[in-house]
């Protein structure tokens, strides 16, 4: 269990934006855990926009895979893309029509 004692600059703060800040998890898979009833505030459950206080013991239950949380990572794939220009640091690509740009759910493959 990950847990975080609210410090006085944190006044104010949601608890969503406050654990995404704290664990590398985005909010929306914060707020998920949230509403799961995987994080508490002093011992409690709360919403998303709970705003902190300082002293307040946030406690996040390590449980994300459970809830399906966990995104695999991508791997690089060989697609044939249509390459205008490329330097050290710019590279300019023709993108096709309908390419989805990067992975997400139900496109965690074949993206630019």
């Amino acid at each position: 269990m990950e847990s975080f004692i609210v410090a006085e600059e944190a006044k104010g703060e949601r608890l969503d934006r406050f654990l995404a800040e704290r664990t590398g998890l985005s909010r929306a898979e914060v707020q998920r855990l949230i509403r799961a009833g995987l994080v508490r505030v002093g011992g409690r459950t709360a919403k998303p926009s709970y705003l902190l206080k300082p002293g307040e013991y946030v406690e996040l239950e390590p449980s994300t895979a459970r809830l399906g949380l966990s995104q695999p990572q991508p791997q690089p794939e060989a697609l044939p893309l249509r390459i205008i220009y490329e330097d050290e640091d710019l590279i300019v690509v023709d993108k096709p029509a309908g390419l989805v740009t990067h992975p997400a759910p139900g496109h965690l493959q074949g993206t630019l």
